[in-house]
């Protein structure tokens, strides 16, 4: 009975593609796709990051918060008490992601403040 039916387009099996390169590719690609498969550029990309909250968040609020990381274009920011928590999603988040994006461009497209607790 299931033979009887044409399948759904959706469940029709695609041409498989190559994975490799119509042509000749240059070198730095290859090693840049390599170290980004290895996560060897994330720490300094990470390091980056924390240099660039503590100079826009300014001394005050980069001691009680800790950049945890970027993810699918959102910054989230750890931070160590729930007053500064509640203060940083009520009255600074726009200002703060506008000057993240300016610094660094379109690449942050959220902020994302997070309770972190001191073990984390």
């Amino acid at each position: 009975m299931s033979g009887d039916r044409p399948r759904p387009s959706s469940f029709q099996k695609s041409p498989q593609r190559s994975q490799q390169p119509a042509g000749p590719e240059a070198i730095g690609g290859i090693v840049s796709r390599l170290f980004q498969m290895r996560g060897y550029a994330r720490p300094q990309g990470d390091a980056e990051l924390r240099e660039l909250w503590s100079e826009i968040a300014g001394e005050q609020i980069a001691s009680g918060t800790k950049v945890m990381g970027l993810r699918n274009g959102v910054l989230t920011i750890g931070v160590n008490s729930s007053p500064l928590l509640s203060e940083l999603s009520a009255f600074h988040h726009e200002r703060l992601l506008e000057a993240l994006q300016a610094k660094h461009g379109k690449r942050i497209k959220d902020l994302k403040f997070k309770r972190q607790t001191s073990r984390s």
